[in-house]
């Protein structure tokens, strides 16, 4: 059966019918209420103090304009044990790491302490929570400690970890 539009085309009825479906559905949709959407940002900060029963863990952010660690403006973020930790190419958990499994040069949480990352924060809620850490090896602008080279082994001057702003990090 054709049905025939404004113009005077005709249209086949099962043509008709999956756009009458369509629009039924898009309206329907559109009536639905709205679920919450999870706002991420990114945060590039240093790795600091990890409390493990709280699931929490203190971050320094890196200012990129002054090229600079904020020491005054530390936050402290919660994490879940699916948080996603990548260095390179390995990826795992914060459970993984916690029950021993190892990120490379990471092997416990005391490693991860004063690296670099690009953290992934979802906020939902009121609340903020670490989705993904990208383990970094310095951000723009920052500078590093020398290297000497004392009977062909290379040595630095200075810790390549970010400072924490606490005596934990020495």
């Amino acid at each position: 059966m054709e049905i025939p539009d404004e113009k005077g085309h005709r249209m086949k009825t099962w043509l008709v019918a999956g756009l009458m479906i369509v629009a039924i559905r898009m309206a329907a949709h559109s009536q639905e209420p709205k679920r919450e959407q999870k706002q991420a940002s990114e945060l590039k900060a240093g790795l600091c103090k990890i409390d493990v029963t709280n699931k929490t863990i203190r971050v320094v952010p890196w200012d990129s304009a002054g090229k600079a660690w904020k020491q005054d403006s530390a936050r402290v973020l919660s994490w879940k044990d699916s948080t996603q930790l990548v260095n390179g190419r390995n990826t795992l958990t914060m459970a993984e790491l916690i029950a021993g499994k190892s990120l490379g040069e990471i092997k416990t949480l005391a490693d991860l302490r004063g690296e670099r990352g690009i953290l992934y924060i979802e906020k939902a809620k009121d609340k903020e929570a670490i989705k993904k850490v990208e383990i970094f090896g310095a951000f723009a602008g920052e500078s590093f400690p020398a290297y000497t080279n004392i009977d062909s082994g290379q040595t630095s001057v200075g810790s390549m970890k970010i400072p924490c702003g606490d005596d934990e990090n020495k």
